[in-house]
């Protein structure tokens, strides 16, 4: 019999997960004995570490690592695809919808060590009673990148922005995005437009950027302006122009339909 067993690490995270995402975890999470034999690489991924085989498996926004066994697999660890970031950094004002001058940094515990804040005040050193000492030692954790004062309007509006993506929720969010990108694609003939987006299902992006095949990029950036629609021209190394489309949850499918019809016959 070909079993499926988790460990008690893995079991815990499992068990730390929303009830609803457990269950589609689990039915997304099919495996059979020749699955393993000719792996599958939009779901598999293969990882070797002290002397060790472990497979990695795509289900959702998770990563589920295990090893074969003589009695089927062992689940070893169920974590999030973002799990193993080191620095991850992310400006309130695009795609969180937030005001400028707020942001997100997240830096590992374990590298903590390797970056110097740019600025020194007296919240991120050492200072007894805000007293400055002769030998700058910066504050563990958190703090040491953190030398002042706050910004405290434009974090508020970011908290907003961040309890509306909430409120919507980031899966159907991203759903929404992938769905108006592949309307507008859709409706674009690829002999008359080059997309350098890619397409895989493990790799898409939250904007579709193409590029006329016949007239400049610049002429149906205007064109689309004049129709009120508002795109980003950017230039590659090549000095090649591009047109990036970059939709969000509030915007339509009409609106991709509009954007479509307007490049179509500019």
């Amino acid at each position: 019999m070909f079993q499926i067993i988790f460990n008690q690490l893995s079991a815990a995270e499992m068990s730390a997960l929303p009830k609803t995402l457990q269950l589609d975890l689990l039915a997304e999470f099919q495996i059979l004995p020749e699955d393993l034999e000719n792996l599958d690489s939009s779901r598999f991924g293969l990882l070797e570490r002290d002397r060790k085989k472990l497979y990695r498996y795509r289900a959702k926004d998770y990563r589920i690592y295990f090893e074969k066994t003589p009695e089927g697999i062992t689940v070893h660890r169920v974590l999030h695809k973002n799990t193993n970031v080191d620095f991850l950094s992310a400006g309130a004002q695009k795609w969180m919808l937030g005001p400028s001058g707020a942001g997100i940094l997240f830096i590992k515990k374990s590298r903590h060590e390797l970056l110097r804040p740019m600025m020194v005040g007296g919240w991120n050193v050492e200072s007894p009673n805000f007293v400055a000492q002769r030998e700058i030692r910066y504050e563990n954790g958190g703090r040491k990148f953190e030398p002042g004062g706050y910004n405290n309007i434009p974090i508020a509006g970011m908290q907003g922005a961040i309890a509306l993506l909430k409120d919507v929720g980031l899966s159907k969010i991203s759903d929404r995005i992938l769905s108006l990108i592949a309307t507008l694609k859709s409706e674009l003939d690829p002999a008359d437009f080059e997309f350098l987006s890619p397409d895989g299902s493990s790799d898409h992006a939250s904007f579709l950027t193409f590029r006329p095949r016949r007239v400049a990029s610049e002429k149906l950036v205007d064109a689309l302006a004049k129709n009120d629609v508002v795109v980003s021209l950017r230039i590659d190394r090549a000095n090649h122009g591009w047109i990036r489309v970059s939709p969000h949850f509030y915007n339509t499918f009409a609106e991709m339909e509009r954007i479509a019809e307007v490049l179509n016959q500019s």
